[in-house]
Parts: C-alpha cells; sequence; structure tokens
C-alpha cells in the first residue's frame, strides 16, 4: 500500500471504500481513534507496565481497532460499549478518588498517560 497516490485529491479520501471529504465527520473520527491507538502505544512503549497493565493496554488498542471497524461497516456497538463502560469501572475500583484536577508535566510517563486520556 502506497502512502501517496499521486493523483490528487481533490479534497477528498478513502476510508475503507468510501470516498470522503476530509472535512466530514467520519474522517475526524476515525482520525481521533488512529491516533488514540498511538498514544497509548507511545506510553507502553515509554512506560515499564507491569505485564497485567501492558495487557491491558493491548486490549484496549485492540478494542479500539474493532470500533474503527464497526463504526465503518456500521453495526451495533451498544455491546462493545457495555463492555468498555465495564473496563472503565472495572480500572476506577483500583484507582483512589480524584480531588482535584491534576495538571499533567511532573513526570514524563505520566504525561504520556495524560495524552492519551485526553484524546
Amino acid at each position: 500500500m502506497r502512502i501517496s497516490t499521486k493523483t490528487g485529491d481533490q479534497g477528498m479520501t478513502d476510508v475503507y471504500q468510501n470516498r470522503l471529504q476530509k472535512d466530514d465527520l467520519w474522517v475526524e473520527v476515525f482520525g481521533t481513534i488512529d491516533e488514540l491507538i498511538a498514544a497509548i502505544g507511545i506510553a507502553r512503549a515509554q512506560i515499564n507496565f507491569p505485564k497485567k497493565y501492558n495487557q491491558r493496554c493491548q486490549s484496549i488498542q485492540k478494542n479500539l481497532s474493532a470500533l474503527y471497524v464497526r463504526l465503518n461497516q456500521k453495526t451495533s456497538l451498544k455491546r462493545w460499549i457495555k463492555a468498555v463502560e465495564q473496563q472503565i469501572d472495572q480500572l476506577e475500583t483500583i484507582l483512589p478518588p480524584l480531588h482535584a484536577f491534576i495538571l499533567p508535566g511532573d513526570h514524563l510517563n505520566a504525561a504520556y498517560c495524560h495524552l492519551a486520556r485526553t484524546i
């Protein structure tokens, strides 16, 4: 697969065999999902997570990739969303309660995690 088609794009792009305007909301959605997968990958590469957390991050990346496909196929997302919400609930049980806004930047590894969180 080539990065550049050398044919010009007239402001259009291909997304799963669909031709879309580059300012289409779906292009933004797919790009943001791709960006989040990459940001989690940066955090995983930079941080020496315990094995179970590294596996959980990989699972999140795989689920986001599956979401990318599901959105394109316009299949039902209810079950997928419920599974993601359950994972979030499970993670929240092991984290201390937040009582104030956290300003990222004191530690590089934490900043990578905050970057992924904001996407």
